[in-house]
């Protein structure tokens, strides 16, 4: 919505100008990711330990903690492999 709000201004940015001035397109730092999904591992063992006895939805909640933690900014497909990934899925 900001996007449009800042087009209608017509101050002669591009949409694509827009989102990178404004931070609103996907996060692809691959190692803040990688912090921000360490910093969820650690603060939620209890989920955890729910991924590691395969509950398939245990995955999707940590999923859903690291997005929020980075303003739903994070690409939810890169956040599976680097959780998968740490916790050695």
């Amino acid at each position: 919505m900001r996007v449009f709000e800042e087009l209608w201004k017509g101050q002669g940015k591009t949409a694509a100008q827009i989102v990178s001035e404004q931070q609103l397109g996907l996060m692809q730092d691959r190692e803040a990711l990688e912090q921000l999904c360490q910093a969820t591992i650690d603060g939620h063992p209890q989920t955890v330990m729910d991924v590691k006895k395969r509950n398939p939805k245990a995955i999707n909640k940590l999923i859903g903690l690291v997005r929020k933690a980075s303003l739903s900014r994070a690409d939810p497909t890169l956040i599976k492999e680097i959780l998968e990934k740490k916790l050695s899925l």
